[in-house]
């Protein structure tokens, strides 16, 4: 046997070891390839949301006058409770009356609008992605491998633009309404109340920024110890 040759001291841990660092290979490409997957579906929707449409605009709106409405409803209603236990004459109380009952039937008309508006829009943009796909591929043709030897065209044809059509009222439309709506308010307090003003930007800011901030590192935190707790885990029968 040759000098230089060195046989490992425990055949089994070096295995192990071996077997340990291609399982965290494997979750490393794993995460690779999510995060590609996630920038994929980003570019589409960037290249593919409906922002200027009239159906979008009108969407935006009625769902900013649905909020404002509830904010309005809750307030009417807490002073009507608290100004009826007075008992005053019914007619002090018929303003506050007709403004509960106009603003819980706008909350709900307004909503139903914005959800009509906000789905036709994403289906309209949906079949416009769709059609621009197939004219891709209808160009390519047979120019391109990878469309013929993979499944990448009927994964980027349905997958994708259905996450299309999934972020965009999830992940795109409610940060939009809600800085609209804190927009108006503050502009409530302003004209209402300046003195206000501080609490109000303190809040908004608290639900605006802090706390989506601390949910998003909170999950990231937790789906990169997941990760790193898995690619350390070597099953007892790797060992064997």
């Amino acid at each position: 046997m040759p000098a230089d040759a060195v046989m490992p001291a425990d055949p089994a841990a070096a295995g192990r070891t071996q077997r340990a660092e291609a399982v965290g290979e494997d979750h490393g490409s794993a995460h690779e390839s999510r995060r590609a997957a996630l920038r994929r579906r980003f570019s589409l929707l960037r290249s593919s949301m409906p922002l200027f449409t009239p159906n979008m605009i009108i969407a935006l709106l009625s769902s900013c006058a649905s909020s404002l409405a509830a904010i309005a409803l809750t307030a009417v209603s807490a002073w009507l409770i608290v100004e009826a236990s007075y008992q005053p004459p019914i007619m002090i109380l018929m303003v506050a009356i007709v403004g509960v009952r106009f603003f819980g039937l706008s909350r709900s008309v307004l909503l139903y609008l914005s959800r009509l508006k906000l789905h036709s829009a994403i289906f309209a943009s949906l079949g416009r992605l769709r059609s621009r796909l197939w004219e891709h591929f209808e160009a390519v043709g047979m120019g391109d491998r990878k469309l013929l030897t993979s499944d990448a065209a009927l994964r980027t044809m349905v997958s994708d633009a259905d996450d299309v059509r999934d972020l965009i009222p999830r992940t795109l439309f409610p940060p939009v309404a809600s800085s609209l709506v804190f927009l108006a308010v503050l502009i409530a307090a302003w004209a209402l109340d300046p003195a206000t003003l501080p609490v109000f930007l303190a809040l908004g800011a608290l639900n605006l920024v802090v706390v989506p901030a601390a949910v998003i590192w909170s999950e990231s935190a937790s789906l990169a110890e997941s990760e790193s707790s898995a690619a350390g885990y070597s099953p007892s029968w790797l060992g064997h």
